[in-house]
């Protein structure tokens, strides 16, 4: 238990000082959303070439598992959510478009409950963050024993909900160009 804080701590360390390093370089909102839409769609890919199926049988710490969730970025997201001048750099716009999100609310064997939701961009980054952050944590525990003392985890749903939101964003930032034209 006390390596799954330490690795907390460690994960929480690093997303803080990503957040001050992108404060302390002061780059243009064009260059944060283009490198904003690279770390979505980078993320997208990784996760779009996993086999996903085999996550019903993997544990949360398996190496191959936490293989994949290590090298999800959540940096520039975790930006441009903690960033105190949204109003000011003209995000706030992006931040609140809103679409349909469809997420899988339960998934048993034989029946899969999708839920539509209409959701702002700024929701569906704090929750990848927050999901991605979380798999990062759980998937770093080194022992069995620690992995025994936490619920069973859904690993299929919860990348399928964290692609769902993505795309979202991704598209989103899409649309966002069209009228920015940053993505040239």
């Amino acid at each position: 238990m006390l390596e799954l804080i330490e690795t907390g701590l460690t994960l929480a360390d690093r997303v803080i000082r990503g957040v001050e390093e992108l404060k302390k370089i002061k780059i243009s909102r064009k260059t944060l959303l283009r490198s904003y839409y690279f770390e979505v769609t980078t993320n997208l890919e990784l996760l779009n070439v996993i086999n996903i199926e085999m996550l019903k049988t993997l544990s949360v710490n398996s190496p191959a598992v936490n293989s994949v969730f290590q090298n999800l970025e959540i940096q520039i997201g975790a930006y441009i959510l903690f960033s105190e001048e949204k109003k000011a750099n003209d995000l706030f716009e992006f931040l609140n478009a809103t679409d349909n999100v469809e997420e899988t609310e339960d998934e048993t064997a034989d029946d899969r409950q999708k839920k539509k939701e209409l959701k702002s961009v700024k929701k569906a980054i704090d929750f990848t963050i927050r999901k991605i952050t979380i798999l990062q944590k759980l998937s770093s525990m080194k022992s069995e024993a620690d992995a025994e003392i936490i619920k069973e985890i859904r690993l299929k749903m919860r990348v399928e909900n964290i692609i769902a939101n993505l795309e979202l964003i991704s598209k989103k930032l899409y649309d966002f160009n069209k009228n920015e034209n940053f993505l040239v």
